[in-house]
């Protein structure tokens, strides 16, 4: 697999920012990096599930 995601849980809202900022700052093309807050109805799915779902959905969203 070559889709780039990061999964944040647990952080606050400003420090999910900031880790998000922090990220796109070092990796070569940020907007290839998909990002997923853990939520009461992800938080059940393997990682597969979660991998396939949030990386369309970015798919979607960025248009590619």
């Amino acid at each position: 697999m070559d889709d780039k995601l990061i999964f944040i849980n647990g952080f606050s809202r400003e420090e999910v920012f900031e880790i998000m900022r922090a990220v796109k700052k070092v990796v070569k093309e940020p907007q290839d990096v998909a990002f997923c807050m853990g939520t009461p109805d992800n938080l059940s799915f393997t990682v597969k599930e979660l991998i396939s779902q949030v990386t369309e959905e970015h798919r979607m969203m960025t248009k590619k």
